[in-house]
């Protein structure tokens, strides 16, 4: 009978569930050890329930001749009732679902402490790990209740589990009213519980969500909810000073792996109640929390409700930092970035306040700024604290440094392989005169230079700070000049790389001047195949790229094409092409002085 129920039961689930299920059907000597599993445990439980009644009815017995009955009789009907709820949770039929098909979502709790306890045990394998810790202790009242205390040992704080949740428990003790599982778990909740942020749970999807985090569950015999605790108190780093972003005037504070405190650092620059901070859940089994940043008031509520939309549709196991969830919000086909990525809260404040949204992911200490077009990419934090002549200086030099980057070996090949016309005639003596004893053709003897400077680069990377400034002596200096004393290159050729290398360590964003590196190679090609045909051919096609690429619907060349007003150079105006509610940063009137009374009682 018991197999027949079993399989008719299994035949009528839902057809998402079913497929799971069908694997085990098969398989009967597994459905044969959870039945007996499951007669085993109902065994041993209705037992231990029969001989705590039994002890208790008997202690009760002889309070009833001291006290009266009534209080025998209410403790034996509340008694009753508890186990009349566990009876029917501990049938063969549900202990066999429970045991042989534990799953975080969907698993309910449990009245029954043990049988929360070996859900726990079969949901983070507890016979191959030993940092779940299980805290069985009985409250000391007239009903003598059983609480349990799971948390994962290393990710909570100790004195605050002993001190806000152990300690005011035990209070508990003195409690001689008679209660119910319910009437007890919102007496504990409010009056014992009051310094925790308890949330209530009723199935292990949400109990597990809280113990990944650092939390921990307090069940309650005979009630099938339980208390989800902040309790986390894993070492964490302290904000420091930006390694990456590094600047002359500002802050100096960068983001740190909690999300929970880069949120803070942003709410301390942002100091008003709309700034929101939306948290949604990215990965189906590495589930971590993603936080979405925005302004009411500012932002364009369409713009913040597709960022939203795109982070909750992530369907992946596992993400563990901005850069490879950029790889599912952003659209496909494309090299260049279509996200800001930054370590300072002060730019992130910022850009909150251009009408942009920010995403934080939990344990990454990089803050994604959305959408993002061509233009930031050019943009400091030190852009900021200076007067507009200077900052325009600056920017120029950047754009100018983004063209020798992408374009400048690919023109250097192309005017000694087909314009040798237009190099001047002193200078092409030169190049020809160095380049008599070089064995290699210029492309060749190019590509030598660049791919040695890319390891260079990633060599100083890698390596431990100590050594990176030997790493880049030795490379550049030493490898450099003997390779001109061997005459394997030419020095005009190594004049070349040098000023293409420094002119990529100009733009501030690091991932855009890796995608123009990589851009340098195709120009590079085009120019030793076709000149300077091949390398306009080529730019031309990058700009229909970009022109043609959007990021969460903004155009990436925006507001050049299409045109906008708001532009990147009025610093006091909030960009057009993000459509924010409000357009203008600062009046008129505060950007100058108003001549009014006070001002002539100074004079």
């Amino acid at each position: 009978m018991r197999w027949q129920s079993l399989f008719a039961w299994l035949r009528y689930r839902p057809s998402e569930e079913t497929e799971q299920f069908v694997l085990r059907e098969n398989t009967a000597e597994d459905i044969s050890r959870a039945i007996q599993d499951a007669d085993l445990s109902r065994r041993q439980a209705m037992a231990g329930d029969a001989k705590t009644g039994e002890s208790e009815k008997a202690r009760l017995s002889d309070m009833r001749g001291e006290q009266g009955g009534e209080c025998d009789t209410a403790v034996l009907s509340a008694k009753e009732a508890d186990f009349a709820l566990r009876e029917e949770e501990l049938s063969p039929m549900m202990l066999a679902y429970r045991h042989g098909f534990v799953t975080a979502e969907g698993t309910a709790v449990s009245r029954s402490l043990e049988e929360n306890a070996s859900a726990l045990g079969r949901l983070y394998h507890a016979d191959r790990t030993d940092d779940l810790k299980l805290r069985f202790f009985t409250l000391k009242s007239t009903m003598k209740k059983g609480l349990l205390l799971a948390y994962i040992d290393g990710m909570v704080d100790p004195l605050l589990a002993t001190q806000s949740v152990i300690e005011p428990l035990m209070m508990f003790a003195e409690e001689r009213a008679v209660l119910s599982a319910d009437v007890m778990r919102e007496r504990i909740r409010r009056q014992f519980l009051p310094m925790m942020q308890t949330v209530e749970g009723t199935d292990f999807g949400a109990v597990v969500k809280v113990l990944n985090k650092g939390g921990g569950a307090l069940f309650i015999e005979g009630s099938d909810t339980a208390f989800l605790l902040e309790m986390a108190g894993y070492p964490m780093r302290a904000v420091g000073k930006a390694q990456i972003e590094e600047t002359v005037r500002g802050s100096q504070a960068s983001f740190t792996e909690s999300m929970r405190g880069n949120i803070s650092q942003v709410r301390s620059l942002i100091r008003s109640e709309n700034l929101v901070a939306e948290v949604v859940t990215v990965g189906r089994i590495n589930r971590k929390e993603c936080a979405i940043l925005s302004v009411a008031g500012i932002v364009s509520p369409s713009l913040a409700c597709e960022v939203k939309r795109r982070v909750e549709g992530v369907a992946v196991d596992h993400v563990f930092d901005c850069g490879a969830l950029m790889r599912f919000l952003t659209e496909k086909g494309t090299q260049f970035p279509q996200m800001l990525t930054t370590e300072r809260p002060d730019r992130t404040a910022e850009a909150l306040m251009q009408g942009r949204v920010v995403i934080l992911l939990d344990g990454d200490p990089f803050a994604s700024i959305v959408p993002a077009v061509l233009w930031d990419f050019f943009h400091s934090t030190e852009d900021y604290e200076m007067r507009p002549p200077s900052v325009l200086f600056m920017r120029v030099l950047r754009y100018l440094g983004a063209l020798v980057t992408m374009l400048l070996p690919g023109l250097y090949i192309a005017l000694t392989y087909f314009h040798q016309e237009a190099i001047p005639t002193q200078l092409l003596v030169v190049i020809a005169g160095y380049r008599q004893m070089v064995p290699f053709p210029s492309l060749i003897e190019m590509l030598l230079l660049i791919v040695s400077f890319e390891f260079i680069r990633e060599a100083t990377l890698r390596v431990p700070s100590r050594l990176g400034g030997s790493i880049s002596i030795v490379g550049a200096i030493i490898l450099g000049q003997a390779a001109v004393t061997a005459k394997l290159v030419s020095p005009v050729l190594v004049v070349v790389v040098a000023l293409t290398g420094l002119a990529s360590y100009i733009l501030p964003e690091y991932r855009f001047a890796f995608s123009l590196r990589v851009c340098q190679y195709a120009f590079l090609l085009a120019g030793a195949l076709t000149g300077l045909v091949g390398i306009s051919l080529l730019l031309v096609l990058l700009l229909i790229d970009l022109a043609g690429m959007a990021s969460f619907g903004v155009p990436f060349l925006a507001p050049l094409i299409p045109r906008a007003s708001g532009g990147y150079g009025e610093e006091d105006v909030r960009p057009d092409v993000l459509s924010p509610v409000r357009i203008v940063k600062a009046e008129d009137g505060g950007k100058r002085w108003q001549k009014g009374e006070a001002n002539e009682e100074v004079r």
